[in-house]
């Protein structure tokens, strides 16, 4: 018989008890292993600064994935996981119907910082998650945030658009998991007044920017990609579906002040996960890529 993941169609890392007891105290039922298998941040917690995703990345995480508007009345609602840890997407569409829908916040999962929720007042600036039919967007069948039929949205720091509670310093990595239609100058994510960027830039190169322009690598356009960058001065390095795209970039030294996931002033596509560590974490890199990959199935 198969080992044990889930029990009455519930994920067993997404349960604390069984009985009374603890889900992590117990090793086995029947005699069939109890697979319990940890969350990202679970096991790739440490140094996370900011975490937003269509997944849930924590256990203790209690608190929902992101905050939509529906465009035929402007009603707003909380959505929440479903059992597997996956974005309720029912949920969706019985709020939605056949209307669209817009992300108004973007809520934080890492729990370090419950104020970084990327959020977006503008309703004309808002992504969308659905079409004008209610359809969910979607990226190799998971749902995305899409702003290709939005232009130039984007979801920032706090509730004051364009504040961050504070600055991070580097060095400091992110993790994208994105989808842009074409290289004109697609911005995954920008600091205040450009202070710290990664962009899929003209002539399919990728840009890492934080006082100074590096272009490196090579970009792709159309599919969906894992794009993971450090940030730390002469030492900064890309990698796109965990293959180097570049290595001792110097990029530069600035801080990352506001931020405006899928950029202030151009749109980018579609996204489904970002993370921002506050700390060099290249020693765990790829096995963050690895876990972020096994859900997404990207490459």
């Amino acid at each position: 018989m198969p080992n044990i993941d889930k029990l009455n169609n519930v994920a067993v890392s997404n349960m604390s008890s069984v009985d009374g007891h603890s889900a992590s105290a117990i090793d086995s039922i029947n005699g069939q292993t109890l697979v319990t298998a940890s969350l990202l941040l679970d096991q790739y917690g440490a140094n996370i600064t900011a975490a937003y995703s269509i997944r849930k990345l924590r256990t203790a995480y209690t608190g929902s994935a992101m905050r939509i508007r529906r465009h035929s009345d402007n009603a707003e609602q909380d959505i929440g996981f479903d059992s597997n840890g996956d974005l309720d997407t029912a949920a969706i569409t019985s709020f939605v119907g056949a209307n669209d829908a817009s992300v108004v916040t973007w809520y934080e999962q890492s729990g370090q910082v419950s104020d970084w929720n990327l959020t977006q007042g503008n309703a004309t600036r808002q992504p969308r998650i659905t079409d004008s039919s209610g359809n969910i967007f979607t990226v190799n069948s998971k749902p995305a945030i899409d702003d290709t039929n939005s232009g130039q949205a984007r979801l920032s720091f706090d509730t004051t658009f364009g504040s961050a509670p504070s600055a991070i310093s580097q060095p400091l990595h992110t993790f994208n998991v994105v989808q842009y239609p074409s290289t004109a100058d697609r911005i995954l994510f920008d600091g205040n007044s450009s202070d710290i960027r990664i962009s899929a830039y003209y002539g399919g190169v990728y840009r890492m920017y934080a006082g100074t322009s590096v272009n490196t690598g090579t970009n792709q356009t159309n599919t969906q990609v894992l794009v993971d960058g450090s940030f730390n001065g002469t030492s900064s390095y890309l990698f796109e579906n965990n293959v180097s795209q570049g290595t001792s970039l110097n990029i530069g030294t600035n801080t990352l002040n506001a931020f405006y996931l899928m950029g202030l002033n151009r749109s980018l596509g579609q996204t489904q996960e970002f993370l921002i560590y506050g700390a060099d974490v290249t020693t765990n890199r790829a096995n963050i890529a690895d876990n972020i990959n096994t859900y997404f199935s990207i490459y």
